[in-house]
């Protein structure tokens, strides 16, 4: 039993210490903003467990620079 005792004073020392840590940091600023996030997709694409190949809505090709994931 005092096994026990002595893990839960080490563990409850240890925690005490981590979370009364204090750190300053100046020249810092925080901003909280907002993003409107819309995406309009109506492609589909069939994950078959079977060793058929998939099949989707779109043309497989590589994107380049420009090009958007979504429209």
């Amino acid at each position: 039993m005092s096994v026990v005792a002595a893990v839960a004073v080490v563990v409850v020392g240890a925690t005490t210490a981590f979370f009364s840590d204090t750190e300053t940091s100046t020249g810092n600023t925080f901003t909280a903003g907002a993003i409107d996030l819309k995406i309009d997709f109506d492609g589909y694409f069939n994950k078959r467990a079977d060793r058929v190949p998939n099949a989707g809505s779109w043309d497989e090709q590589d994107l380049v620079a420009g090009m958007k994931f979504f429209n």
